[in-house]
């Protein structure tokens, strides 16, 4: 319940930064905009790019394993270059 409110808190944090920062676009291109923001994917290569994963309190080791292959996965590129766009490594929910 409290991952459902979580991501109603940033889908509305983003849609109103992206409301606010693009007041010269349509309606259709702040959609576009806002639903390739907010996806699992995004929030977990920049939650690692931050090093926040050190940060998560959890009690699963299985959890924690694929955070370790994801950040591994991560930092197997070179940090200026741009991520696959489909990988079968995806960030942990």
């Amino acid at each position: 319940r409290l991952e459902f409110l979580g991501d109603s808190v940033l889908d509305l944090l983003i849609t109103w930064h992206l409301f606010e920062s693009h007041k010269d676009i349509d309606q259709g291109e702040l959609t576009d905009l806002r639903s390739a923001s907010v996806n699992n994917e995004k929030f977990a290569q920049a939650a690692v790019k931050h090093n926040l994963q050190k940060h998560l309190l959890h009690g699963s080791d299985l959890l924690l394993t694929q955070i370790r292959d994801y950040v591994k996965f991560l930092k197997s590129f070179p940090e200026d270059a741009p991520l696959p766009t489909y990988s079968k490594t995806k960030g942990p929910k």
